[in-house]
């Protein structure tokens, strides 16, 4: 592996959709957070239909703190959530509960090689910059000593861009994102309830049992 070449987040991504009355995906977490060494993003969307839009952004946000989470962006059609990942499937399961599940699908995108490659990049830079001092101890020339402090300054400056990559990924792998897409639950008017009913009365005529 080239441990040279730019960080990518994006390496893996293995997605489980479900429509209609999805269940708790119970074995697909367990086969999650029970992999040993991996780090994975989680993420989950789904589509509730409620009577009341408006109310549903204080009881997610009440949700999410409750779960040691925040709400990333909120309103009467689109609420981001953010929850811990051991919290994602008690989360979706109440979610579940405050209207009715239109659609919902949950994915995980493994992100351990872009860690490793990281923490391999970070490791191989510390020892350099250990050379470098060393050598800085030992330099007479005053030429020597300026190019060695000018490489020591470009690679410090590369070290913390990729130390703050790696806390990044840490803080991003240790929460999961749950997007909510809320739509209002549609109710027919008088003259609707009657297309209702006889649409409802001619099915019968063309059911046999």
């Amino acid at each position: 592996m080239d441990h040279s070449g730019t960080w990518s987040e994006c390496l893996w991504c293995q997605q489980l959709s479900r429509s209609k009355q999805p269940k708790r995906d119970s074995s697909l977490f367990r086969s999650w957070t029970a992999a040993r060494g991996k780090a994975f993003d989680l993420s989950a969307s789904l589509t509730l239909i409620v009577d009341e839009p408006e109310a549903l952004g204080a009881k997610l946000q009440t949700l999410a703190e409750q779960h040691q989470g925040y709400l990333q962006k909120t309103g009467t059609e689109v609420v981001v959530m953010r929850v811990r990942n051991e919290s994602l499937e008690m989360v979706l399961s109440e979610i579940e509960k405050m209207g009715k599940i239109k659609q919902k699908q949950i994915s995980g995108e493994d992100v351990t090689e872009a860690y490793q490659d990281l923490r391999v990049r970070i490791e191989n830079g510390e020892k350099l910059r250990e050379r470098y001092l060393d050598l800085l101890q030992k330099a007479s020339k005053v030429e020597d000593l300026l190019l060695i402090e000018r490489e020591l300054e470009r690679l410090n400056t590369e070290l913390d861009l990729l130390k703050g990559r790696q806390s990044h990924l840490e803080k991003e792998s240790a929460l999961a994102t749950i997007y909510v897409d809320i739509q209002k639950k549609v109710r027919p008017g008088p003259i609707g309830a009657i297309f209702v009913g006889i649409y409802k009365g001619l099915r019968w005529l063309f059911v046999w049992r």
